[in-house]
This record gives C-alpha cells, structure tokens and sequence, in this order.
C-alpha cells in the first residue's frame, strides 16, 4: 500500500482553482465506448468533472490568494492487495479485472471507494480536531490503467539492449517488447483525491503539510494535539486496509518495517546488526549466515545465537528471521 500527499505541481498548482487537475484526473475517460464513471464522494458516484471541480472550488471561503485552496492524495495498492479485494468480493482468485462479470466489477468498485472513504476518515480525524471523513470536502476518481514511464526498470533495460545489441528485451505475458508508455499488466487500481483545505463547514483550514505535531490548542474546553502526522497517517491507512479486507500483511511488507529500513534507519539497523552478530557468534559463522542470504539480519546478541543454532540444525529459518527484523525494527522506532 502506497498513499502519497502530492505535493503541487503544474497539474494541481492549488493556489487557484482545480481545473487543471481534474482535467488531468479524467485522462482515463477516453475509453473503448467513450464511458466515463466520473468522480465520486461521500454522498454520490457519478460526478462530472464540471461539477466536481464546482464542489473543491466552491468551498474557500476567506483563503487568500497564496493559500493553497486543495490537497490532491493518491491511494495505490499492490496488485497482491488489489488481487485480495477481488478475492474477498468474488471467491475466487483473479488476476485481471477484465475477466470480472459486471456484477463483480460492481463489488469490487464499491470495495475499493468504501476503502477510500475510509481513508479519507483516517485522513481528518488525523488533525486532532475532532473532525471525521463526514466532515471533509472531496472527489475522488479510480483509475485503471497504468503505463511504463521512462524511468521504469524494463524500459530502461530495453534502451540499452537497443543501443548496444547486447542482452535480451523484457517483454510481457505477450512476448511484447516493454516500452514507453504501454500498458502495465494486471490489476492496476488506484484512487486519486482531491479535498478541499476547508473543512465542510467553510470555517475550518485543514493542511497535511502542516507538521506541528507539538502544538496544542483548545476544542471543547480541552488541550489537544494540532498539526498533521503524515508517517502516522500512512501506517493508520495500511492498517485500515488490513481490517477491512482481512488482510494477513507480512510484516517486511508493512509501511513499519519499509519506514524502519529507510534512511536514517537503515543504516543504524545494519551497524547494531553487524556488531552485535559478530560478537555473538564470530566470523567464521557470518561466512555461513552471508552463503545464505543472512549476512543483514537485523538482530540482537541473543536472538542472532538462537538463529545461527537453527541454521546449524538445518532447520528453515525464515520464521525467527521474521521475528528478528520485528524485534530490531521496533527498536529502532524507540531510539
């Protein structure tokens, strides 16, 4: 699960109206018969694109003229996630949601919207300001399609074997060269959002780039917490996903564990594992652990000796690995 606050660009410049992204957003629409599903919020699918941007630009009140007036989120899941809904509305299991009946189609669109809008929940209540998903001021649009960019590991190879003739193209389940703007393969939903700065009272300024996570401010006669956790908003919205699809998420998977591994993290875990795995068992023993792919493992004096004793046993090791990285990551998150 990928959920990104953009930050503006020429497609959401959000000091003036949303035009521009909502144009940008229904790029999809030009479809095999012309179709268009339009936006959708809390109350209703099928908006316009005239009237979705009616309804973000009509709500900023008394923001002024560099104010950002929108936020634009995008919510991407896996193709394993997107693979896990299909199952959970179908039973069965599906790789392509072309293959889908009309009637599972539906249920798999009214799953992934009712996903969204319980993340745009998570999303306002994150600002400690006793708001809820009810009271915020959004569209959002699902897109089905992605496509190779330049930048993208398969086109990259391909420019390469093209200019020097050495190696063999990546290609599709098609045999189909990978280039440049094709089509990616497989399930490839993802929701964009785009929410006002005022809540839906007109009254109310809402932003997630506001980092004030220390500041305090009086609601209802109490002190509470202002400003908006961003890390705490992403893992909030794995964990949703998680509950309401019964997703059993590996935990090197988790936005934890990626969180933990990313810099500075990342490299204050390997150093504590490197000392600690070379104190605990020597050397010699880290030639083994690194034959096996283990030379990174994230663990502490106690529980690298119990490992290594699994290896010596012959023993598979993935389970204690797991509880390992576990162990260090939440460490680590405490220092």
């Amino acid at each position: 699960m990928y959920v990104k606050i953009n930050k503006p660009t020429e497609h959401n410049h959000n000091k003036g109206d949303c035009k521009n992204l909502i144009e940008y957003l229904e790029k999809e629409d030009i479809k095999e018969l012309g179709q268009s599903k339009g936006f959708f919020n809390l109350n209703r699918d099928h908006i316009s694109g005239l009237e979705a941007q009616t309804i973000i630009d009509g709500n900023k009140a008394k923001l002024g003229k560099k104010d950002s007036k929108f936020f634009h989120i995008s919510i991407n899941p896996s193709q394993k996630e997107l693979e896990h809904i299909a199952m959970e509305v179908t039973g069965k299991r599906v790789r392509d949601y072309g293959v889908m009946t009309e009637n599972e189609m539906a249920r798999f669109d009214r799953a992934l919207k009712d996903y969204t809008h319980n993340v745009m929940d998570g999303y306002a209540r994150n600002f400690n300001r006793g708001l809820e998903g009810k009271d915020l001021v959004y569209v959002a649009k699902v897109e089905t399609e992605r496509k190779y960019d330049r930048f993208s590991k398969e086109v990259k190879h391909n420019r390469g074997v093209k200019k020097t003739g050495e190696g063999a193209y990546m290609c599709n389940s098609k045999g189909e060269v990978i280039q440049e703007n094709m089509p990616k393969e497989g399930m490839q939903h993802h929701v964009h959002v785009v929410v006002s700065r005022k809540d839906a009272t007109n009254k109310i300024k809402l932003s997630p780039f506001a980092n004030a996570r220390n500041a305090k401010n009086k609601l209802d006669g109490k002190e509470v917490q202002i400003g908006f956790d961003r890390k705490a908003f992403v893992g909030d919205t794995e964990k949703r996903f998680d509950e309401q699809f019964n997703y059993d998420r590996p935990f090197k998977h988790s936005f934890e564990y990626k969180h933990a591994m990313s810099y500075p993290y990342k490299g204050m875990i390997k150093q504590m594992a490197g000392q600690q795995i070379t104190s605990a068992i020597g050397n010699p023993k880290q030639d083994l652990m690194r034959e096996l792919g283990l030379e990174n493992i994230e663990g502490f004096t106690a529980q690298t000796q119990q490992l290594f004793n699994i290896i010596s046993k012959g023993i598979a090791p993935q389970k204690i690995v797991l509880d390992i990285e576990k162990k260090a990551v939440q460490k680590t998150l405490s220092l």
